[in-house]
């Protein structure tokens, strides 16, 4: 029941709400190591809950080929008038993707047994970690044929460092196959 002479107006207010930012950081730090294997990789702050009309815009967060030297930036998309904030988001990110190692498997025994007819090129396989072939090729520094008793050296032809395999992975000798 309004009192005599009230004309019944009420008034009331909406505070700010708080937004805690204290505990947020990247999912990333010098202990995480992404390694190219053909899927994305995300970097994302982490340890804070947002309100539905809250949200966080990711630039260079998400990358596939391998880099040392990814920027990321994280922004808080809110609406200052609506909260009030404790903290804030971490600076901006540089990360990367470590290069794929690639070893070279070879196909068949490289010591054989002198035979008196010429000895065909040993073969050679690359497989990336995604399951693709690489094709390369043996290259011989010796002219002529292998038929003599003696040592050879080969050489794995066709990586490139500035292709997109050279891009991503990492060349290293393997033990050969016997």
């Amino acid at each position: 029941k309004w009192a005599e002479g009230s004309d019944g107006k009420v008034t009331w207010s909406i505070g700010k709400a708080t937004l805690d930012l204290t505990d947020a950081a990247w999912n990333y730090d010098e202990n995480t190591n992404f390694v190219y294997d053909g899927n994305a990789h995300i970097v994302e702050i982490v340890n804070v809950t947002l309100p539905s009309d809250v949200s966080i815009r990711y630039s260079n967060n998400t990358q596939t080929n391998a880099s040392d030297n990814y920027l990321a930036v994280a922004e808080l998309v809110y609406n200052s008038n609506n909260y009030n904030l404790v903290g804030t988001l971490p600076d901006s990110l540089t990360w990367k993707i470590a290069k794929a190692d690639l070893a070279v498997q070879w196909g068949d025994a490289l010591d054989r047994e002198y035979t008196g007819d010429v000895s065909p090129l040993p073969l050679a396989k690359v497989v990336t970690p995604k399951g693709d072939h690489i094709d390369f090729e043996i290259v011989n520094k010796f002219e002529g044929q292998f038929k003599n008793v003696g040592t050879y050296n080969f050489t794995v032809g066709g990586f490139i460092d500035s292709e997109e395999n050279g891009a991503n992975f990492l060349y290293c000798a393997a033990p050969r196959k016997e």
